[in-house]
């Protein structure tokens, strides 16, 4: 699904930031060969996502903005 969407949008992986709330989002991104940020809220089975080794963890959806800008 991930690779369709990439397609659809004219992406590359490799310039592509892959934002996510759980360990699954986490391994999508990164078997993609993206960077990867997670949320620190949301679908994450009750894992503290910090953990997980992200590249970033957001805990307000504004910081994406921000972070970006």
């Amino acid at each position: 699904m991930a690779y369709c969407a990439l397609d659809q949008l004219g992406l590359n992986a490799g310039n592509t930031l892959f934002v996510g709330d759980s360990e699954t989002d986490l391994r999508t991104g990164r078997n993609m060969g993206m960077d990867v940020w997670l949320v620190s809220w949301g679908y994450n089975s009750g894992i503290d996502v910090r953990e997980l080794g992200s590249d970033r963890v957001m805990d307000q959806f504004d910081e994406l903005l921000y972070l970006l800008g």
